[in-house]
């Protein structure tokens, strides 16, 4: 996917599926920009997030039961917005692969906390 615009609402897209590139995507006044339900490996290239609640959601099934593998996130922005990611994974998480997260060149601005 890409190319979208998305201002306004509760969740941006809540996405889930096996690999995908998401390129070129722009979220304003959003309550959740992605919400990520599963994939085995997704790319998020070039995103604009801005003015909203959180940034992109990988919880989506708890510490214990991941469903989704491996997140990219590279030349994208986040600007005025308290989380920019959020996830489970920790020390003791199952699947130790699951969860996996890299940031590539990924510009904060007014974002409290980056990763939580």
């Amino acid at each position: 996917m890409n190319d979208l615009i998305f201002n306004g609402g509760n969740t941006g897209f809540q996405i889930g599926n096996q690999q995908f590139t998401i390129r070129k995507i722009a979220f304003s006044n959003e309550v959740t920009t992605v919400s990520q339900l599963q994939s085995w490996g997704r790319l998020y290239q070039g995103l604009q997030i801005n003015n909203c609640r959180r940034g992109i959601d990988i919880i989506a099934n708890g510490r214990t039961d991941w469903k989704a593998g491996s997140v990219v996130v590279i030349d994208s922005t986040i600007t005025k917005t308290p989380v920019g990611i959020i996830t489970a994974f920790d020390s003791v998480s199952s699947q130790s692969a699951a969860g996996s997260l890299i940031l590539e060149n990924i510009v904060l601005d007014d974002v409290a906390t980056a990763v939580q």
